[in-house]
């Protein structure tokens, strides 16, 4: 099996992943509550980190500790980032996600928690996820990327070179060239 299969199917559904439903300001599982507390509690989707699904970042750190020497968390600011055209990450202003093995971007946020993608993994090198990566992350040129649990932005000089990721480039057709 290959690496992006391998992710999708672990990260198919939120069975899968282990995510459960609780009151926000109790963290009481839904399954314990009563039908009347369920309808007057403020419910939302837990991690198995017990970290809130609707943070981008705490959906990134799953995949990270699921992957250690093999993924790093990224992350961008919309105005830094112009590329990114999806209107509900514009609205937050920015977002983050996982990559593991510098060519699979993981995102669990966008897919399962929002629902604005099915698809869970695109792959850096794959030219069929090109525009949907453009779309939902930008350009990778203009990623920061978490070290010492600190974003680093590309723009700084502390930047590590191993980290900078781009997109596989579209192959030219020279319309000239013998078949």
């Amino acid at each position: 099996m290959n690496v992006k299969t391998e992710l999708e199917q672990r990260y198919a559904t939120e069975e899968e992943i282990g995510v459960y439903y609780a009151c926000m300001s109790t963290e009481k599982r839904q399954e314990l509550m009563t039908p009347e507390e369920r309808a007057k509690a403020d419910i939302i989707a837990y991690l198995p980190s017990g970290e809130p699904m609707g943070t981008c970042t705490n959906c990134a750190r799953v995949v990270a500790s699921d992957y250690p020497g093999r993924a790093d968390i990224y992350g961008f600011l919309c105005e830094q980032n112009p590329e990114c055209t999806d209107d509900e990450i514009q609205c937050v202003g920015g977002h983050d996600f996982c990559v593991v093995d510098r060519r699979y971007v993981v995102d669990l946020w966008i897919s399962l928690y929002t629902g604005l993608e099915s698809q869970v993994v695109f792959d850096l090198q794959d030219p069929a996820d090109r525009d949907k990566i453009t779309q939902y992350f930008g350009n990778p040129q203009n990623w920061a990327v978490i070290v010492d649990n600190c974003f680093v932005y590309p723009t700084e000089s502390n930047y590590p070179e191993e980290k900078r990721l781009e997109l596989e480039e579209l192959p030219v057709f020279n319309s000239m060239a013998p078949v």
